[in-house]
């Protein structure tokens, strides 16, 4: 997913007397900066590096799982003494 398609803005803080970049879709990410370019481009530094580890644990999930279902494919036998299973080839028949 692109970081092009999240709302930023760029605000004053005189707290912090910086400009302070914001992304609507993430509103606990900001970034600090002397100018607003430099703000903008931080907090979206900061948004590419976030989902780049979402996307990352995704697929480690998604990776585990699959690894946990081949398994349980593999080692479970399809077709019991009892079952009506069809053979896998003319040979094996």
């Amino acid at each position: 997913m692109s970081i092009d398609h999240y709302t930023y803005r760029v605000t004053w803080s005189p707290e912090d007397g910086e400009h302070f970049g914001l992304c609507l879709e993430f509103p606990s990410l900001s970034w600090l900066a002397e100018t607003p370019e430099a703000a903008l481009a931080g907090v979206r530094q900061v948004i590419s590096e976030v989902i780049a580890e979402i996307v990352s644990l995704f697929l480690i999930r998604w990776l585990k799982n699959a690894i946990a279902v081949s398994f349980v494919f593999v080692s479970r036998p399809c077709c019991t003494a009892n079952s009506h299973c069809l053979p896998l080839s003319r040979e094996s028949a």
